[in-house]
């Protein structure tokens, strides 16, 4: 069974914020940390039973 992620507008808005809040100090750890906020799910897609 194929699953995918769908992101909420406020889900997005809020990784947004987080991302500029980061980048006031470091504009790569704003870029890494986004990237791993969007990476995690990718678990649940090939793990789908982890409680």
């Amino acid at each position: 069974m194929d699953y995918k992620i769908i992101w909420s507008p406020d889900a997005l808005e809020d990784i947004e914020a987080i991302g500029k809040f980061i980048a006031r100090d470091s504009e790569f750890y704003a870029e890494s940390t986004i990237q791993k906020i969007f990476e995690a799910p990718q678990s649940l897609i090939h793990h789908s039973k982890i409680r």
